[in-house]
């Protein structure tokens, strides 16, 4: 899908604080992308919704995917929340055949207070995680912690093979942060969008080897 991935899209001022992308129409999937994107009158709230246009004349099914990347070096917090189908609340992807490890075990992800903890990049890159608490958050190493919210739906179907909502995936150069929207079945000539909300907040980054203070984290998160 190069022309969705690396072609070129049209940016314009809609409004105060608002912008948006618009990409091409493209043929091959048959659908248009258009990202909009509104920042609060203060702080660093920022609202990002994307559309998906179906311009074909036929029944398009696809979903939210979003990557967003962040520097190496820091913790990853994802909050659980109860009835998980995978025995330890997450899943791992191993590395060259991407077989789905459904009881992993990797000393750099842990369980704390409710929370899953990302403290370094694991053995194998890519984590899915079955939460529906709506939110993550990433303390960086340069003393801020980036929280994203989004919208989750327990009763839809989600379109990634092991149907999940939330993917990390860490390496030693980056992070991305990717929550996952659910499957959207798009009729010719409509679309479906997906709204994330990302702010930014001075935390103190931990040190190696200390914890990270969970509760500050929670309530930056649940900040409105």
């Amino acid at each position: 899908r190069p022309n969705l991935w690396l072609g070129q899209w049209t940016a314009e001022i809609v409004g105060p604080r608002q912008a948006r992308l618009t990409s091409v129409e493209d043929e091959a999937t048959g659908v248009q992308l258009i990202r909009n994107f509104t920042l609060a009158d203060s702080g660093s709230k920022l609202i990002c919704e994307q559309i998906i246009k179906n311009i074909s004349a036929q029944t398009q099914k696809y979903c939210h995917w979003s990557r967003t990347f962040g520097n190496a070096g820091g913790v990853c917090v994802v909050p659980l929340t109860p009835g998980s189908r995978y025995p330890k609340n997450y899943i791992l992807y191993r590395k060259g055949d991407n077989a789905m490890l459904f009881m992993p075990d990797d000393p750099n992800i842990v369980e704390r207070n409710g929370c899953l903890l990302i403290l370094a990049p694991p053995e194998h890159p890519k984590m899915g995680f079955d939460t529906y608490a709506g939110w993550l958050a990433y303390a960086e190493p340069n003393g801020l912690l980036f929280v994203k919210r989004y919208p989750t739906y327990p009763d839809r179907v989600y379109g990634e093979m092991a149907g999940f909502p939330l993917c990390v995936y860490y390496v030693p150069q980056f992070i991305e942060l990717e929550p996952i929207g659910p499957w959207e079945t798009i009729q010719p000539g409509g679309q479906a969008s997906f709204t994330e909300e990302w702010e930014l907040f001075p935390f103190e980054s931990p040190k190696q080897g200390a914890e990270i203070d969970l509760a500050k984290v929670k309530r930056l998160a649940a900040a409105k």
